[in-house]
């Protein structure tokens, strides 16, 4: 790893090279009636990460009847793509995160 290149998680790349376990960046984030959304970014390299997105913008009956959910998995994201999730987590209603996601 070239130590002069700065990362935001250039420091869990490091733990996880001297230790041999992984590190990374974790948000969630919760509203109303029980929606939540959860975003996972773990890195695999000085510019790129995994990404795994949880959206629940309902849970419904019994957490399954009329229930509203998707997850996303990025198996590989540039940090610029990364910005861009972490960003819309904090900018976009649960709701609309849910539509923007949903296949």
């Amino acid at each position: 790893m070239n130590s002069s290149i700065s990362t935001p998680w250039a420091s869990e790349i490091a733990l996880t090279e001297e230790l041999g376990e992984g590190g990374g960046l974790f948000f969630s984030r919760s509203g109303e009636n029980g929606a939540q959304v959860s975003l996972q970014l773990v890195p695999i390299e000085v510019d790129k990460g995994f990404l795994e997105l949880n959206i629940i913008a309902k849970k419904g009956f019994l957490g399954i009847v009329g229930r509203k959910s998707v997850s996303k998995t990025v198996d590989e994201v540039s940090l610029a793509e990364a910005k861009t999730y972490v960003k819309q987590l904090f900018d976009y209603s649960i709701d609309d995160l849910y539509h923007t996601h949903k296949k």
